[in-house]
């Protein structure tokens, strides 16, 4: 039960979601999801809001039921059990902790309801406040915290039970973006430390770049595409997928001949040799998809191929880059110039873009 994605290898299974469906109200939400999440595994939903990530989520944890399909953790059907017996436990955005306990008692409290003893529950506790970094605010009550305190007494709570898959729900959505960038390195240490799956909901693309082995990309209830950080945004198989993971130039092209192991695509007046793709028929439209980072800007012509006449737009300060906007043949394009790279352009003046073909990406239209 192992199989390799990209630069990842799958690890027996703990959890397979087999043609999961839900509706509301005659409303189609999930539509006969497939997954596989391996033992150990760091696994994101990505998806803009009303894809079904969540929903996914909630059918995990036991808060919905589906109406069609199974969940299978460690091989055993879990869709019977309530939400409570499942080995799972939930960090959600708002944190959702107990306003009147203190934070040892919050951690403790999922201990107490199943009748730990009390060495034991001050053992695990200690250690979850450690491992979290906040044994001094143990007697501190959550109005007493910080945005990012509070996160972190949420996941210790989740985890103090020891389960074998944690699920979170947009957990740093309420963090300011710095405080954010810091959380998911220790979200992502704690995960490696720990070992236990983790099931992350996020919209937000650079997040589950930066955290997960595998993303799962979702849209209209959906898995678009799921692989490795590295195969989604080199490889993304749909217009959506190209879109959504970063920006990307989409352009559309038609496959002009087929060859056993190449393709001749055209778009406007330019044609280029690439790797066969297995959706590619002759003749058949598709969409050729460009990183800005990968185009190059030059004022003048010069002995690079392609290179392509355009028309200077706009540039706007990015930080890093700056983001320009060429114009082909009424095609906008985005480059990302490094501001080492730039030189005075007026709108309208003529400049010449270049690429290296290995960086242009064949997506279905």
């Amino acid at each position: 039960m192992r199989k390799k994605e990209g630069g990842f290898k799958l690890s027996p299974y703990i959890l397979e979601l087999l043609n999961l469906s839900k509706s509301y109200d005659d409303h189609s939400v999930i539509h006969g999801i497939s997954l596989q999440v391996g033992l150990g595994e760091f696994l994101t939903l990505l998806g803009p809001s009303g894809c079904g990530k969540t929903t996914t989520l909630r059918l995990l944890a036991g808060f919905e039921q589906p109406d069609e399909g199974e969940i299978r953790m460690e091989e055993k059907d879990i869709i019977p059990l309530p939400a409570y017996k499942r080995d799972v436990n939930t960090v959600f955005q708002n944190y959702a902790l107990f306003p009147h306990m203190n934070v040892f008692d919050n951690i403790a409290f999922g201990l107490r309801m199943k009748k730990v003893s009390k060495s034991e529950l001050q053992q695990r506790v200690a250690h979850m406040l450690s491992l979290v970094q906040m044994s001094e605010y143990a007697k501190r009550k959550p109005e007493q915290l910080s945005g990012g305190q509070k996160q972190r007494v949420a996941i210790a709570r989740a985890l103090v039970n020891q389960p074998k898959i944690l699920l979170l729900d947009e957990p740093l959505g309420a963090l300011d973006l710095k405080l954010r960038k810091q959380m998911q390195g220790e979200l992502k240490h704690l995960q490696q430390k720990l070992g236990i799956t983790f099931i992350y909901i996020t919209h937000d693309q650079e997040e589950a770049l930066t955290m997960s082995d595998r993303i799962a990309v979702m849209n209209q209830g959906r898995i678009e595409q799921i692989g490795t950080p590295e195969d989604i945004y080199k490889r993304p198989n749909s217009r959506f997928v190209a879109h959504f993971i970063g920006e990307a130039n989409l352009l559309e092209a038609r496959i002009e001949s087929l060859e056993k192991e190449t393709m001749l695509i055209k778009w406007l007046d330019y044609q280029f040799c690439l790797p066969r793709y297995p959706f590619c028929k002759e003749q058949s439209l598709v969409h050729l998809a460009i990183r800005p980072e990968h185009l190059r800007l030059y004022p003048r012509a010069q002995v690079t191929s392609p290179m392509i006449p355009g028309t200077f737009q706009s540039r706007t300060y990015a930080g890093a880059f700056y983001k320009t906007i060429v114009s082909i043949q009424g095609t906008e394009l985005i480059v990302h110039e490094t501001p080492e790279d730039t030189v005075p352009l007026t709108k309208g003046d003529q400049v010449y873009l270049s690429w290296s073909p290995h960086n242009l990406m064949v997506v279905e239209s």
